[in-house]
This record gives structure tokens, C-alpha cells and sequence, in this order.
């Protein structure tokens, strides 16, 4: 994997640190936030602190507080460590030369776990339910939950659809036996919602719907494969709709009063699944460095997976 870039203050922000107005403890959003001051807000605000941390016992004084991150920016701080091997095993699959040969056996992947999403947001649902007069942030989930399945429904079909405009049959795919690999990706979060917790669920659509492609993207591809664009129905329709629910399932997580280990659970749940999509993208057309990335990465080991979600394209 390659190695981390750490993210560096500007020469602005650091003045704020060192003369002692900020917290010298800052994340990786503090940062960020601290790097888009101009040159003349942070001399303002130095000359703000001075005057109203004269005569003070202390020697510093913060100005201001960094705000804590909240939980969607927690999860997608821990998740940005895979995204660029990730998205490099993506780019090697969306521009291989035998793309047009490799997205048939996509489409089937994508369909296997694609029609267990609504089944195991439903047995997420009523295991959330169980809890939810002793657990607020299972009653939270079992509240979005309710509102999401229903938007999830049948977009198995839709992929049926794509793979008939390609010439596979939808009784060729529904008698194919699913991959091991799919099985373990869905299984794994059957197991964390009976076993455990629902929101370990959380992770799962954190990647799922975290990252879709652009249409723009989708449409490059089209052009570039010349494959009819009817077979990426499913791609182009979650590239508008995924875009929304993303921006309402990172809100709805903001809101939802994690403890310390349910958080952890969701974290742990995400990292498995975008392990998955790593391996699945080395196993259908990723170069042999990135199978070695995807190897090293997934420490469970077991065969590369697959999963549904068309993001994390180039």
C-alpha cells in the first residue's frame, strides 16, 4: 500500500499554532479548516488573542475551540486510508483493454450482492426495533431504515435488464451460483446485525453509497467501450441517486448518539466492505501490484470479493 501523505499546515495556520491559539492537537478536518484562512484573517485574529489574553496568568490563549469532528467525518477520515489503493484498482479495471469482455462478469457481481441489500436492511430493521426503548441510536436506525428500503427495491431487476442488453439471459444469472466472496461480504454483515449490533450496517452503506461515480464518468466509459448504453442503466441512475442518499445517510449519521464501541463497529464494518471492493476490482482486472495491495490489505483473507456499488470509478 502506498505510503500516507501527511497533510502539512499552511504557513498561515501555523503562526495561529504557534502563538498559541489553537489547540497544538488538531485532526486532519481542523487542519483544513485552519489552511483555507487568508494571511489576513489569522493576523487578525493573532492581534484579536493578544489583546484579549493580556495580562492573563497564562502564556497562551485559544481563540477559538476546533470543533470535534462529527461521526461522518470521523468514518471518513478512517476510510480515506483505502480509498486511493481502492480507486486505483478501479481505474485498472475501467480502462482495461478487455473492459468489454470483464463487464458482464461486473454486472453479475454487482447483481449478487445488489439483491441481498434489501433483505439485509429489513433483518437490520426489526433487530433495531427489538432495541429501540433501551437504544437511541437504534431507534434512529430503525427510523432511516424504514425510509430507505423502500428506495433500494428492484434495482436487482434493473441489473438484469443490463446484462440481457448484453446477451446474458436472466435465468443464466439467477441459476449461477453467487461467489464466495459475495457471500462472505453480505454474510459478515448478517452476522455484526444478529450477533452484535444493526449499526454495523452504517459502515456497509457508508461505501456503498458514499462514493458513486459521476454521470460524467459513467459516460466516458460508454464512449470509450462503444458497449450500448441501455447495459449501464444501473450505473447512470445510482450516479444521480446515490449522490442523494450519500448526503442524507451522512446526516442521519451525524444525528445518530453512537457510544465509543458502536462507532468503532461502524468503522470496522466499513473498512471490510471497502476491502472487498478492492479485491473485487484486483480480481476482475486489476494489475498484479494491486492484487498485492488487495492480498496485504485484506488480513481475513479468503478469496477477493465483490460487491455492489458502481463507485470509485476513475
Amino acid at each position: 500500500m502506498p505510503a500516507m501523505t501527511a497533510i502539512r499546515l499552511s504557513p498561515q495556520a501555523t503562526l495561529l499554532v504557534r502563538s498559541r491559539l489553537v489547540p497544538r492537537r488538531l485532526t486532519s478536518v481542523d487542519i483544513r479548516k485552519l489552511n483555507r484562512l487568508t494571511a489576513a484573517e489569522v493576523r487578525a485574529l493573532i492581534s484579536i488573542g493578544r489583546k484579549v489574553g493580556r495580562g492573563s496568568r497564562v502564556r497562551g490563549f485559544f481563540i477559538f475551540r476546533m470543533s470535534r469532528p462529527s461521526n461522518s467525518e470521523r468514518l471518513r477520515q478512517k476510510l480515506d486510508l483505502l480509498t486511493t489503493p481502492a480507486r486505483a484498482a478501479s481505474r485498472a479495471l475501467w480502462t482495461h483493454p478487455r473492459f468489454s469482455e470483464l463487464f458482464p462478469e461486473y454486472l453479475f457481481a454487482l447483481h449478487c450482492s445488489t439483491r441481498a441489500s434489501v433483505p439485509l436492511m429489513q433483518a437490520a430493521r426489526a433487530r433495531a426495533a427489538r432495541t429501540a426503548r433501551v437504544d437511541p441510536a437504534a431507534a434512529r436506525l430503525a427510523l432511516y431504515l424504514t425510509a430507505h428500503i423502500p428506495e433500494e427495491r428492484n434495482h436487482d431487476q434493473w441489473l438484469l435488464d443490463d446484462l440481457e442488453t448484453l446477451g446474458v439471459p436472466r435465468s443464466e444469472v439467477l441459476e449461477r451460483v453467487p461467489p464466495p466472496s459475495v457471500a462472505a461480504l453480505v454474510g459478515s454483515q448478517y452476522y455484526w446485525v444478529l450477533h452484535h449490533h444493526p449499526v454495523a450496517l452504517l459502515g456497509y452503506i457508508a461505501v456503498l453509497e458514499g462514493y458513486p461515480p459521476s454521470a460524467a464518468e459513467v459516460e466516458r466509459v460508454i464512449a470509450r467501450t462503444e458497449l450500448p448504453r441501455s447495459a449501464f442503466r444501473t450505473l447512470l441512475e445510482h450516479a444521480d441517486l446515490d449522490r442523494t442518499h450519500r448526503d442524507r445517510f451522512f446526516r442521519t449519521l451525524d444525528r445518530l448518539p453512537l457510544t465509543h464501541e458502536q462507532s468503532a463497529l461502524v468503522v470496522v464494518s466499513g473498512f471490510w466492505t471497502l476491502l472487498r471492493h478492492l479485491g473485487r476490482e484486483c480480481r476482475l482486472g486489476g494489475p498484479a501490484q494491486l492484487q498485492i495491495v488487495c492480498v496485504r490489505g485484506d488480513g481475513l483473507g479468503g478469496p477477493p470479493g465483490q460487491h455492489r456499488h458502481p463507485g470509485l470509478l476513475p
